[in-house]
């Protein structure tokens, strides 16, 4: 024990320090459990099938938010990314992410409060298509709570929508430089009938 550990020393009505033999000292040894190295937050059974499903899910982020699957209807390229996401939500353990976030709880009490006012709706059709647009929303953020780890993995997503931005300006203009053209056409038809 240091000299400055054995005094125990505490300030007089002068300010002064004084040594009393009634006063507390913290004894600061340290424990054998305290010299143990940190546990990974993850397992490494999981943290080998993390990277792809991470990649998988920029793809599918991609292709929900850029629309890029109206161009081609026929392929349901969506629905296969969210089988495989889910497959790799249970294989990498990370199901109840989503349920470990404030706002997930909220997410998914407003999935089911839609869910609920479905059959009570007056329009039963549409409201059943509004719900499946909900569920799609509360699948993207539970696989980005499952998949979005580290922050060069929320770098990657922030790229990914930069990507997603800048193809929907492109995609934007390209209609808009087609609509008025047709539009000049048939102006054009209208104003010199043959």
């Amino acid at each position: 024990m240091s000299t400055f550990q054995s005094q125990r020393m505490t300030p007089t009505e002068t300010g002064e320090p004084g040594i009393y033999p009634d006063s507390i000292t913290v004894d600061r040894t340290v424990s054998a459990s305290s010299n143990q190295r940190p546990r990974a937050a993850h397992s490494p059974a999981s943290a080998k099938f993390y990277k792809p499903f991470h990649y998988l899910l920029l793809v599918y982020l991609f292709i929900y938010c850029s629309r890029v699957t109206e161009l081609i209807p026929s392929a349901h390229i969506g629905i296969v990314l969210q089988a495989i996401l889910m497959i790799g939500m249970i294989m990498t353990g990370r199901m109840k992410a989503i349920l470990r976030m404030p706002l997930g709880k909220v997410l998914i009490a407003f999935t089911c409060w839609v869910m609920i006012c479905v059959p009570f709706s007056v329009w039963r059709g549409g409201s059943l298509t509004i719900f499946l647009i909900t569920l799609q929303a509360l699948a993207l953020v539970a696989f980005m709570a499952a998949f979005i780890r580290t922050i060069p993995d929320c770098l990657r997503v922030m790229y990914t929508v930069a990507l997603i931005i800048v193809v929907i300006a492109i995609s934007a203009t390209l209609q808009a430089t087609v609509a008025n053209k047709a539009r000049q056409a048939r102006l054009q038809a209208s104003e010199n009938p043959r």
